[in-house]
């Protein structure tokens, strides 16, 4: 699906959501650029693990993802709490899963019913996985299915490094391909700042050579630049930091060749890593 990403990451702790308020700021602000009238921005967390309450029509109050606040009060991403946060993983939900209670496939059905109603009220949705690539596999739920089987392709998001950077995306990779997924890109994230242009000229050369997935950030360790503390998750109660993050994020992050790269009409990976 075209205008549509799923950021993943190689695991937990490595910026994912940081990276996707860069994005969503980034494509707010094309928008802006060029003029779209009516122009949106949708996010969705199809699985969630850790959850806040929130208001909602219906009933009152409604459990989501603790992520979801951020882009839907700080970012005023489009659709509602429900859509955004469709499954929810918590303490039982495993152990009923395994006994036959959950439908995997029932589950899906209302992530996918959830993600075409933002994708249809967007001009770009952005959706967030959870942990690394294999969290939710136990349930059926795991991101790089989802992202299969929603049809869309996956950019990951990587600790800053070279050797022990394209083990972990290679690990990760053959994760997503087993599950027919694609990954159009890869954001390298919490890079120290005298080490940008190595990692730009080895492991985004190496990404680029081996595999035929380009680089599409590079983002420096915030902590290094901010006034702020940033060791904290971000949340609705922080705005200022929130939007400085957002803001640094994507100040390092190449918009229209993240766009230009998730919709190529086809797309075939590589398997010429090594010695060549």
């Amino acid at each position: 699906m075209k205008n549509c990403v799923f950021l993943a990451a190689s695991a937990q702790h490595v910026g994912k959501t940081s990276t996707c308020t860069g994005v969503v700021r980034g494509i707010q602000r094309m928008i802006r650029q060029k003029n779209i009238r009516g122009g949106t921005v949708g996010y969705m967390k199809p699985v969630g693990q850790k959850s806040v309450c929130c208001p909602d029509e219906r009933e009152g109050s409604i459990l989501v993802d603790k992520d979801v606040p951020v882009f839907k009060e700080i970012f005023d991403c489009t659709g509602d709490y429900r859509e955004m946060s469709p499954v929810l993983i918590g303490k039982t939900y495993t152990r009923r899963y395994l006994k036959g209670e959950i439908s995997s496939d029932n589950e899906f059905a209302r992530i996918r019913q959830c993600f075409e109603s933002i994708a249809q009220k967007s001009t770009f949705t952005v959706v967030e996985g959870t942990g690394h690539v294999g969290v939710g596999s136990v349930v059926g739920l795991g991101n790089a299915r989802v992202a299969a089987r929603l049809g869309v392709p996956m950019v990951l998001v990587l600790n800053g490094g070279i050797g022990s950077t394209i083990d972990e995306f290679v690990l990760n990779r053959e994760a997503i391909l087993a599950e027919g997924a694609t990954i159009r890109g890869v954001i390298l994230n919490k890079v120290k700042p005298e080490k940008m242009a190595e990692m730009r000229n080895f492991t985004g050369e190496a990404l680029q050579r081996y595999f035929d997935v380009p680089l599409l950030g590079l983002v420096p360790d915030i902590e290094a630049s901010s006034q702020c503390k940033h060791t904290e998750k971000l949340n609705i109660h922080e705005i200022e930091r929130t939007l400085e993050t957002a803001d640094h994020y994507r100040k390092h992050i190449d918009i229209p060749l993240m766009i230009d790269a998730i919709n190529q009409p086809e797309y075939f990976p590589q398997y010429t890593y090594g010695l060549a």
